[in-house]
C-alpha cells in the first residue's frame, strides 16, 4: 500500500476530546523539529502528549512523527536509563556477532538478529513507548548522508510493488509488512528525512522488550553503504516524538562474520597499541670494570705513613678499612708465594688490630 501525505493531525486533549489540526497551516520547521507543541501556540496542545495517525499503514496505532535531518548521535541513557543489548553466543552457525570490544554485531544479510531493550519505568502517566532504529554512517565525513539500498536490493524481485519507504530503507523489522506496531519512516524523493524502523513497544513494565531486526544491503554493495561503516542509533522515544535514551550500536553486513570480527578486534587492538604511550627510557648505566690485582702491575713496597692530623674518627676508620681491603686482596692474589702472604698477613693483621683500637675508644661529643 502507497504512503499518503498526512494533511490533518488528530490530537487527544486531557478530556479525551479529539482535535482535528489541518498541518497545511503548519511550517516544516514546527513539524519535524522539536515536536509541535514547542513550536506552535496551540491551547489543545499546551503540556499534553499528541497523537500522530498512522495514516499510511490505515491502522488504529499511533505513532511519533519521523526526524529530519542527521539523528543526534551521542549516548544519552536519560532519565529513563535507557540501554541495548544484543547476545549472540548462543547464535545457531554463528549467523551474527556482537563484539564487545567494539561495539559492533556482524550479522548476515536477511540474517534476523534480536536486540534487547531496556529501561526503567519513572513515570506511570507514560502509557506508550516506542523504539526508533535508524541507520547511520559512522565516519564524521559521511555524517551528512542519508543510508540507502543499493540498486540491485532495491529492484529485487521480492520487494516488487512495495512502497519505497520500504524498499530503500537498508534495515527491516523481522516481523511481516504491515504489522501494525511497526512503521516505516523517511521521505525517498526527500534525502533530508532520513529512512528509520519505528517499533511500538508492550505496555512500559519492568521486563525487558526484546524486538528482532534484519539488514537487507551489504557493507560491501557499491551503489548503496559501499563499504563504509555504519552504525544503528536506538531511541526510545514517547508518544509525542520526544527522545527519552539514546545508544548507538555499530553494524557490519558480510558473509564472514567471524573472520571479519576477529579482523576488526586485531587491527583495533594494533592502533591501540601504537597510541599507547611509551614508558619514559631509563637512564643507560655505564658499565664500570672492576680490576682486581691480577689486572695491576705488583705493588710489594711497604711504606710507613707519617704521623697525619685528621678531624673525624670515620674518616680515619673508613680509610684505613679501604686499605685492608686492598690487602686482603692483594694476599689472596699471592697465595701461592708463601713469603709474600705471609708479610701480607702480618701487615693485614696489624691494620685490622689498630681499627679494634677506633672502634673500642669512645666518642667525644662536640661539647666537650
Amino acid at each position: 500500500m502507497k504512503h499518503e501525505i498526512m494533511t490533518s493531525l488528530e490530537v487527544a486533549t486531557c478530556e479525551d476530546d479529539i482535535v482535528n489540526i489541518d498541518l497545511n497551516t503548519i511550517p516544516d520547521e514546527a513539524l519535524f523539529q522539536g515536536g509541535i507543541h514547542d513550536q506552535v501556540d496551540i491551547g489543545v496542545l499546551d503540556d499534553i502528549p499528541y497523537i500522530i495517525s498512522d495514516v499510511s499503514n490505515n491502522s488504529n496505532n499511533s505513532f511519533p512523527l519521523g526526524p529530519r535531518g542527521p539523528p543526534p548521535r551521542k549516548d544519552d541513557p536519560g532519565q529513563y536509563n535507557f540501554s541495548v543489548e544484543i547476545h549472540s553466543k548462543d547464535t545457531h552457525k554463528k549467523k551474527f556477532l556482537f563484539s564487545h570490544k567494539l561495539n559492533r554485531i556482524y550479522v548476515n544479510m536477511e540474517t534476523d538478529f534480536a536486540v534487547q531493550f531496556n529501561w526503567e519505568l519513572v513515570d506511570l502517566a507514560v502509557t506508550q513507548m516506542y523504539v526508533r532504529a535508524t541507520v547511520v554512517f559512522e565516519d564524521e565525513s559521511q555524517a551528512e548522508k542519508r543510508v540507502e539500498r543499493c540498486i540491485q536490493h532495491k529492484l529485487c524481485s521480492s520487494d516488487k510493488g512495495q512502497d519505497r519507504v520500504v524498499s530503500e530503507n537498508v534495515l527491516r523489522s523481522s516481523r511481516p509488512l504491515g504489522t501494525n506496531d511497526v512503521q516505516y519512516c523517511g521521505h525517498p524523493d526527500d534525502p533530508d528525512y532520513w529512512y528509520s524502523v519505528l517499533v511500538q513497544l508492550p505496555k512500559p513494565g519492568r521486563e525487558p522488550c526484546t524486538h528482532a531486526f534484519k539488514f537487507v544491503c551489504k557493507n560491501s554493495c557499491s551503489t548503496g553503504i559501499n563499504r563504509r561503516s555504519i552504525a544503528i542509533i536506538f531511541t526510545l522515544e514517547s508518544a509525542s516524538g520526544s527522545v527519552l535514551g539514546r545508544q548507538t550500536v555499530g553494524a557490519r553486513v558480510c558473509s564472514c562474520t567471524a573472520r571479519d570480527m576477529c579482523k576488526d578486534e586485531e587491527a583495533e587492538g594494533a592502533r591501540a597499541a601504537r597510541k599507547r604511550p611509551r614508558p619514559a627510557q631509563s637512564r643507560l648505566l655505564k658499565k664500570i670494570k672492576l680490576e682486581t690485582v691480577g689486572d695491576l702491575p705488583v705493588d710489594a713496597e711497604t711504606l710507613t705513613l707519617p704521623p697525619l692530623e685528621i678531624i673525624g674518627a670515620k674518616t680515619v676508620k673508613t680509610g684505613l678499612e679501604v686499605m685492608l681491603r686492598m690487602m686482603e686482596q692483594a694476599a689472596h692474589f699471592h697465595k701461592h708465594d708463601q713469603l709474600a702472604a705471609d708479610g701480607y698477613q702480618r701487615r693485614v693483621a696489624s691494620l685490622r688490630q689498630y681499627i679494634d683500637t677506633l672502634d673500642a675508644k669512645p666518642t667525644k661529643h662536640a661539647s666537650e
